[in-house]
């Protein structure tokens, strides 16, 4: 008499612990959504009033030391105000600066979006910059430009937005937008502001599904000239990365593919993603290589997919993903696809849609929890290891985790499949899962 339990995980970010019931070791579920968490995420504007859309100037400065900054009724593209900085050259014959501002907190060594909508009219130039300010209130000496100087006397443009990302100095506690503009002598120059957004900049790799129709953003491994972009996708788009490798000139043992490189904060979370697809391979790697601000290495090495292999051997699409860490002294991040050529044969990997997201600190995230991987990553056994295994429905082509024991086996033992991750403690969490049984004594979730 055999014991089946299926279960198939279709929600991201959950956990699950699932045991046969034979006697008595109850599993246990682990959670998935953390608690709320204040800190600066991706998504989130920080800019005090970036829009005025509270009909105020709440959260600018004015810069320029006179009463020229309040709102008016307009908009970018969206919205019932703009903010509005004018004055009259007559009570200004010099050369000074005007403008608005916002300013928030800022995490030293992370890099911050600044983005802002401007319109001007009669102004003698425009400048729209970044500048850091420590936590004593002192201005640091890296200013950024978004806008270095747009100069032109009588000086009319029509809305425009502006956008640039930056890195915070390490003694940086804050960071401010100013939008500045000088006006002619004796006349009246006016400048809108509207939809200014202060973020943490997300992570990305540069041209990682190859939509440029170049290999810009990636580096070659390997040392020659076998990479290219081709036609093709692996979901989506035109293009997709290719290597190509003579193992006619090649009959060792070296490792050849393509890598992507971005910046990456130490102490956040990561996740990665990479479609790949191999043709008459000998192994498949893609793994995760963090790297300092020397250029160092470090030791820290994580693996999307260790070490696929066989000679002639033959992947189709298929995208792989998982989180990770990034170690202490660590700026930089490359995801690398590696591949190595049977001996006198040609062997071609495809590669598309690689890409990195910073993870929110409130959310623990699930890998592979759908089993779609096709194989039993991340995932824990209960009993025995030759229980649990992953088969996939020929119906639908989906693949489903299975844990199956005969009564014959050590009768009355429990047997499953466990997931755990992170938890903050405090912390609500949501667990869902899907399963089947058949002929079991009992089931706990």
């Amino acid at each position: 008499m055999k014991n089946h339990y299926r279960i198939s995980q279709k929600v991201i970010a959950i956990i699950l612990a699932v045991g046969l019931v034979f006697s008595g070791i109850p599993l246990f579920t682990a959670p998935v959504f953390a608690a709320e968490n204040t800190s600066q995420q991706p998504g989130m504007n920080l800019a005090e009033n970036g829009n005025f859309e509270t009909g105020t100037v709440a959260g600018w400065r004015n810069d320029g030391g006179d009463e020229s900054l309040n709102t008016v009724a307009g908009k970018y593209e969206t919205g019932n105000y703009i903010g509005q900085s004018a004055r009259d050259g007559s009570t200004d014959p010099g050369m000074n600066f005007w403008g608005l501002s916002n300013r928030v907190a800022a995490e030293a060594d992370s890099a911050y979006r600044f983005s802002v909508a401007v319109k001007t009219k009669n102004t003698l130039s425009l400048i729209i910059k970044v500048n850091w300010i420590d936590g004593s209130g002192n201005y640091l000496s890296q200013t950024d430009y978004i806008l270095d100087n747009e100069p032109n006397a009588a000086f009319s443009q029509a809305w425009k937005n502006y956008a640039g990302t930056f890195t915070a100095p390490s003694d940086a506690s804050y960071g401010e937008l100013r939008v500045l503009y000088q006006n002619p002598a004796s006349q009246v120059s006016k400048v809108w502001v509207d939809d200014a957004v202060i973020e943490v900049a997300p992570a990305e790799f540069q041209n990682g599904d190859f939509e440029n129709g170049d290999t810009s953003g990636w580096r070659n491994d390997g040392g020659d000239k076998s990479i290219s972009a081709v036609a093709g996708c692996y979901k989506t788009g035109s293009y997709i990365g290719q290597s190509v490798r003579d193992g006619s000139r090649d009959p060792g043992d070296n490792s050849w593919g393509l890598s992507n490189r971005t910046s990456v904060i130490s102490g956040k979370t990561y996740r990665f993603s990479v479609a790949v697809k191999s043709e008459n391979t000998a192994s498949v790697i893609l793994k995760i290589d963090w790297i300092d601000d020397s250029e160092n290495y470090l030791s820290s090495n994580d693996y999307l997919l260790l070490d696929e292999r066989g000679t002639g051997f033959n992947l189709d699409w298929k995208k792989y993903g998982s989180s990770y860490k990034a170690p202490d002294g660590a700026k930089y991040v490359e995801i690398r696809v590696l591949y190595k050529c049977p001996a006198g044969q040609t062997a071609k990997l495809s590669v598309d849609d690689a890409a990195v997201q910073l993870l929110s600190e409130s959310t623990s995230q699930i890998i592979n929890g759908d089993f779609e991987q096709g194989n039993l990553n991340y995932w824990d056994w209960d009993g025995e290891p030759d229980s649990v295994k992953v088969v996939k429905d020929s119906a639908t082509g989906s693949f489903e985790g299975v844990s199956e024991r005969t009564s014959s086996q050590t009768a009355g033992d429990w047997w499953g499949l466990d997931y755990k991750a992170l938890a903050t403690p405090g912390g609500q969490y949501y667990f869902s899962s899907k399963v089947k049984t058949e002929n079991t004594n009992d089931a706990h979730i």
